[in-house]
């Protein structure tokens, strides 16, 4: 039990570093830079990003092969919202699953339900605003 909370205490570290990184770049986005401006700044956001990373594995003697395979190939937007879609909605599914008693069968005739909402409207019910929301 101690080694999963340890594990899940360094990869909410991971998260936290990824989290931040994207919330610098919707600033970012959003400062109405011009797009010059806003290329240098996001390249400066991911290297900082990559750097902090590799520092969190040296603090905490791991490596995490899907990581080392985006440091690598250099990380950018696509790899941040992937971790973002997954995280962000993981507790809302939790809660749905727990408004259904943990029944599995009625939990996926939910999920069926919320399917043929609009994503915005699912969106609203299951997910977080932060990656590491919980």
């Amino acid at each position: 039990m101690r080694r999963y909370r340890d594990s899940e205490a360094q990869a909410q570290q991971y998260l936290a570093l990824l989290s931040d990184a994207r919330a610098r770049l919707a600033l970012l986005y959003g400062s109405g830079a011009p797009v010059e401006e806003q290329r240098a700044g996001k390249a400066r956001i991911l290297e900082a990003l990559a750097r902090d990373m590799r520092a969190l594995e040296v603090r905490q003697h791991a490596r995490y092969p899907v990581y080392d395979e985006w440091l690598a190939g250099g990380l950018n937007n696509a790899m941040l919202a992937a971790v973002a879609t997954y995280y962000d909605c993981v507790p809302g599914f939790k809660r749905l699953l727990a408004a259904n008693d943990n029944d599995l069968e009625r939990f996926y005739e939910a999920v069926r339900a919320l399917a043929q909402q609009p994503r915005a409207e699912r969106h609203a019910q299951l997910c977080t605003s932060a990656v590491a929301g919980g």
